[in-house]
């Protein structure tokens, strides 16, 4: 599914924070003093963040949400039952 997602161009960023302030999913965080998009999966597309850069660092693009690795992959319980944690759920990879 295509969706709204924020791009931050560092070359613009000054780092005042604002942008990260504005963002009330937590997406936008503050690494080595500048903006970075730190979870485009909590990007909600509505832009609150937009208005507050002052130099105009942030836009939209429209593209297919990039997948995160999976954070936990391990097997749980019998041989046959793999568990897999992506992004905010825990997703069954194989039928027990």
């Amino acid at each position: 599914m295509i969706r709204k997602i924020i791009c931050i161009d560092e070359n613009k960023c000054i780092g005042c924070g604002l942008c990260a302030h504005a963002c009330q999913e937590g997406a936008i965080g503050m690494v080595d003093g500048k903006a970075r998009l730190l979870r485009e999966d909590y990007c909600d597309g509505l832009g609150n963040c937009l208005p507050a850069c002052p130099t105009n660092a942030i836009t939209f693009v429209e593209r297919l949400p990039r997948m995160r690795p999976a954070l936990l992959s391990c097997v749980s319980g019998p041989a046959s039952c793999a568990w897999r944690r992506s992004a905010r759920r825990i997703l069954r990879v194989r039928n027990c």
